[in-house]
C-alpha cells in the first residue's frame, strides 16, 4: 500500500505544479519528510495525510490506494 500511496501523492503534487518544498511547506512539514513520503519510506499519520490532502487541494480518496 505504501508505494501506491507514495505514487498517488507524488502525482497529485505534480498535477498541481508544486515542488516537494512547496507542498511540504503547505502541509506544515519539511522537504526531507515529503521526499521520504513520496518514495514510500514513511507512512503518514491520518492527521498528516489530511494536511497533505489540504495542501494538494485533493481528497483522501485521490491518494489512498483503495
Amino acid at each position: 500500500m505504501d508505494k501506491k500511496l507514495a505514487k498517488n501523492i507524488r502525482n497529485q503534487r505534480l498535477e498541481k505544479g508544486l515542488t516537494q518544498k512547496e507542498a511540504a511547506e503547505k502541509a506544515g512539514t519539511n522537504e526531507r519528510y515529503f521526499g521520504k513520503l513520496e518514495r514510500g519510506e514513511v507512512l503518514p499519520s491520518v492527521k498528516m495525510l489530511d494536511r497533505i490532502c489540504k495542501a494538494l487541494n485533493c481528497h483522501s480518496s485521490d491518494v489512498l490506494p483503495f
